[in-house]
């Protein structure tokens, strides 16, 4: 009775091998595109840009930025990041921003993706690692989800799997890397979708 219960199982799951499958490649190719980042100890983290202001300017080397319009990402993003690991190593939930002005609501603002749980990477990794990981694992997800939307829209396989790969390598989403709250937002667009598409 046993074996029996068993291949049944297994041909079930057969016909499910070629979404695995699709799924395994979405998964791996964002590790492999930000593998020079996650593997070698490189970060995402523009720290170049920090030379445009003081105190950095005047220690600045006979380099210059690569891309000073990505300064958010060291000037905003990396701090919150640290503000929120700094804030729930105190024991306290990150609910106000002391260092903005006189004092700024935090958690509820919304921005820093504070609670997003896929954020717990940045108060585990050391930061640089953090941001490497985090993009990796959105893309991978945002391909996952627009597969899933493609098959909901009763596409095979291997189109679903090119629906896909353009969109966790579209533009928007490999520009967007730098803003972690965006690209934390748009890797859940094509499964809202795919739950709209099903109701």
């Amino acid at each position: 009775m046993r074996p029996l219960r068993l291949s049944n199982t297994m041909h079930r799951l057969r016909r499910y091998r070629p979404d695995l499958l699709a799924l395994v490649v979405l998964s791996l190719l964002p590790l492999f595109w930000f593998g020079p980042v996650l593997f070698t100890g490189k970060t995402l983290l523009p720290y170049d840009n920090l030379y445009q202001f003081e105190p950095w300017q005047s220690l600045r080397p006979e380099i210059a930025p690569h891309n000073e319009l990505l300064s958010d990402l060291v000037l905003e993003n990396a701090v919150w990041k640290l503000h929120v690991r700094r804030t729930l190593q105190q024991g306290e939930l990150p609910l106000w921003n002391p260092q903005l002005f006189t004092g700024a609501p935090f958690f509820a603002a919304g921005q820093s993706s504070a609670a997003y749980p896929l954020s717990a990477l940045f108060y585990i990794l050391p930061i640089e690692a953090a941001f490497g990981w985090f993009t990796a694992i959105q893309l991978a997800i945002a391909g996952a989800n627009a597969y899933l939307l493609g098959r909901v829209l009763k596409l095979r396989p291997a189109a679903a799997l090119i629906s896909g790969i353009a969109f966790q390598f579209s533009g928007f989403l490999i520009v967007s890397v730098v803003f972690t709250m965006v690209i934390a937002a748009a890797s859940w667009l094509p499964l809202l979708l795919a739950v709209i598409e099903k109701v």
